[in-house]
């Protein structure tokens, strides 16, 4: 008897598997037996690294089967000729979540039949002309078309994607297709359409380009006419760009935002918005100053933030300002939480008497005046606490943007974030269980 080379790999497939996994057969009696399973009549047979084990169908609570061993099995009794058992089986190990084998599948379904249309999918290929490509290279050619102004063309090649695939293929590609879907829309003036592709867009960019991504979709979104006002210092300040070669010279006036240029140019507006704005709130944490310290320290914190923001829209556009937000910021905080740490020392409850009286029942309980004391350290206590980890949460977005600005403090910081997790809680446990006993 003569075997195909297909079924002789998947034979070779499925011991290699049997020998890397194993399906695992619950017993009634409680028993539970590992290894590679197959039916024998009104038996199973579990091949384990002991030897086979035989157990009747009848005696069987249930069977958890491992999908790559299924998957050995399943793989070993089709042939190479088979397209759409190939192409079943490579969605049978997507819903598994066997990726490798899911897209070994569908290459096998290409290979027996190479206009195969589920496994082309599958693959995140979609239709270029009269052939599938891999989307990357479709994208590749749209970008081509959008640059020259083809948006016939682009369209031709993205709206299908966007209309049918889009979901099948990777996220990078994915993120390549809404942004050239924002241009192409943005191209033909359809502007509802091009704010939900560039939503679409920035939901899919890496973290650390969440704060640029959300500043173009605001773009977007609030340009009445899919364009942006340039002036003649932004054409000053206006870096070269290789891409931009062979592009019309920009003057000032309204442009359009699928202009690249003029993209650059509007997040660079929005970044100097938050430059603005935390100027503002460095001025106005000046002003606070030493009247009101903790009020400083949130604002500058804030300050902070929009500085970091800024930095993210158009890199390192706001680093003076933000180097001397934190160099104030630091020892503020640091100052008003250790302030705030030895404040609620001094009030904490399991160091403090409380005026009691005996009820006639013979129960403890406060009296007036020990109630209101209590309820008085209570009240100060909770916001001496609350300063520190105010500060603390401030602290800890500035050792992580700036860890170097903590080098000097990082002892102190340490110890009061290890009284705040350790202690704290205990004392607020303590007021509650005083509360709960003596009221």
């Amino acid at each position: 008897m003569r075997l195909s080379i297909s079924r002789l790999a998947g034979a070779f497939l499925l011991f290699a598997a049997s020998a890397a996994s194993a399906d695992v057969v619950y017993m009634k009696d409680g028993r539970k037996i590992e290894g590679a399973l197959t039916e024998k009549g009104d038996q199973y047979a579990v091949k384990t690294k002991f030897g086979t084990i035989f157990v009747k169908k009848a005696e069987v609570e249930r069977i958890e089967r491992d999908p790559a061993g299924e998957y050995a099995g399943k793989a070993a009794a089709l042939e190479a000729t088979d397209a759409d058992g190939h192409f079943r089986l490579g969605e049978w190990c997507r819903e598994r979540s066997l990726s490798t084998e899911a897209a070994a599948e569908f290459q096998k379904a290409l290979a027996a039949d190479p206009g195969h249309e589920g496994a082309h999918k599958a693959l995140g290929h979609a239709r270029m002309g009269d052939r599938w490509a891999p989307v990357m290279e479709i994208l590749d050619t749209a970008e081509g078309h959008l640059l020259r102004g083809e948006t016939g063309k682009a369209r031709e090649l993205l709206q299908p994607i966007a209309d049918g695939a889009s979901e099948t293929i990777d996220p990078e590609s994915r993120r390549r297709l809404w942004d050239g879907m924002t241009v192409l829309e943005l191209r033909e003036n359809r502007l509802p359409q091009a704010r939900e592709a560039v939503e679409k867009w920035a939901a899919l960019v890496p973290e650390g380009d969440r704060d640029s991504a959300a500043a173009r979709s605001r773009i977007v979104r609030d340009s009445p006419d899919g364009k942006f006002p340039v002036r003649a210092d932004d054409l000053l300040m206006l870096a070269p760009d290789p891409a931009d070669a062979g592009a019309p010279a920009l003057e000032p006036g309204r442009h359009p935002l699928w202009d690249r240029r003029v993209e650059r140019i509007a997040l660079r507006a929005a970044a100097l918005k938050e430059v603005d704005k935390g100027i503002e709130l460095m001025k106005e944490a000046e002003g606070a100053g030493i009247a009101e310290p903790f009020r400083a320290s949130t604002l500058l914190d804030s300050a902070d933030d929009c500085f970091d923001r800024a930095n993210h829209i158009v890199k390192d556009i706001a680093v003076p300002q933000q180097l001397e937000t934190v160099a104030k910021l630091v020892p503020l905080a640091m100052g008003i939480a250790l302030d705030a740490d030895n404040g609620q020392a001094r009030i904490n409850p399991e160091g403090q008497k409380y005026e009691m009286e005996k009820t006639a029942s013979e129960k403890i309980r406060f009296t007036g005046e020990g109630r209101a004391r209590f309820e008085s350290h209570r009240r100060q206590w909770t916001e001496f606490a609350g300063k520190v980890e105010a500060c603390l949460a401030i602290l800890a977005k500035v050792e992580k943007r700036h860890p170097e600005a903590l080098e000097s403090q990082k002892d102190l910081y340490a110890k009061l974030k290890r009284t705040a997790a350790d202690r704290y809680p205990d004392i607020r446990k303590h007021f509650e269980t005083m509360l709960a006993k003596y009221k």
